[in-house]
């Protein structure tokens, strides 16, 4: 893809090729790019549907751009999101986005901790 990166880009679909993309999506792919502050060109399916992915380039302007993020969103794994970072080592880690385990156990105890006041307080009165 080439680009002007002295123009702000929204929701564009025209000039942007994603190739060896090695999965289906629900939609053709656009991109967004904002010069400047931040050097950012944001790759995206146009509709926000099933089978849609998302991912962002920093420096891209720069002859060593940066991956810093992709995400995916599936239909066949129940509307589920998947998300894909760099970390400072350079490797990717793929995060679906369902509650922690530790999230629903203090959600749990939170619950339970008011039905316990609440009972002590009926059996107090």
């Amino acid at each position: 893809m080439t680009f002007d990166d002295t123009v702000t880009y929204t929701n564009e679909t025209s000039g942007i090729v994603v190739s060896n993309l090695n999965i289906s999506v629900g939609s053709a792919p656009a991109f967004n790019y904002v010069p400047s502050p931040i050097d950012v060109l944001y790759i995206f399916g146009s509709v926000s549907t099933p089978d849609d992915f998302f991912m962002a380039i920093g420096s891209a302007s720069t002859a060593s751009p940066t991956f810093f993020i992709f995400g995916y969103t599936s239909s066949s794994f129940q509307n589920q999101t998947f998300i894909a970072s760099q970390d400072g080592g350079g490797s990717l880690e793929l995060t679906p986005t369902v509650p922690e385990p530790a999230t629903i156990t203090l959600l749990g105890l939170g619950l339970a901790s008011m039905g316990a006041r609440r009972w002590r307080q009926r059996k107090g009165a």
